[in-house]
């Protein structure tokens, strides 16, 4: 009997739902026209296995590589590249890093992309495999916030 009250009491909102017009059917939704700037085709700079280590910014974006992967995307009709400013955790919480290695390939590997007119979402990453399994590690956000607004 309480399953069948239930049953009639969640029948009887949507039906007042249905004839407010609060909800609509499927079809009956109307949306503005996308507007070209907005449609993103976009590709992952470059995918790698683990993320901080010292070098990492020479051997990800370097200027051969940034050419090379920038032809590739227009080849491909890519208009936008997510790139990520890597970095590592340290087992209190801490974020390891190298800001000025990053500032200089990232500067570089940005203007390279919109040497050729393609967008770039640029993403701080920071890897948290070390602490994955164990789910012990939690990342400090006021160090996190400083990272990102960096």
């Amino acid at each position: 009997m309480r399953k069948i009250l239930i049953v009639l009491v969640i029948g009887l909102v949507a039906g007042i739902l249905l004839a407010s017009g609060y909800v609509q059917q499927k079809g009956e939704y109307s949306f503005p026209e996308s507007r070209r700037e907005f449609e993103i085709q976009g590709l992952t700079w470059r995918t790698v296995s683990y993320y901080y280590h010292p070098g990492i910014y020479e051997e990800i974006y370097s200027p051969e590589s940034n050419l090379r992967l920038v032809l590739k995307a227009k080849n491909v009709g890519a208009n936008y590249l997510y790139i990520r400013a890597f970095y590592n955790g340290t087992e209190d919480g801490g974020v390891i890093g190298d800001y000025n290695e990053a500032a200089t390939y990232l500067r570089e590997a940005i203007a390279t992309a919109h040497d050729f007119e393609l967008g770039v979402f640029l993403v701080p990453y920071v890897e948290s495999r070390d602490y994955w399994i164990t789910k012990e590690w939690k990342l400090d956000e006021k160090n996190w916030t400083d990272v990102v607004l960096r």
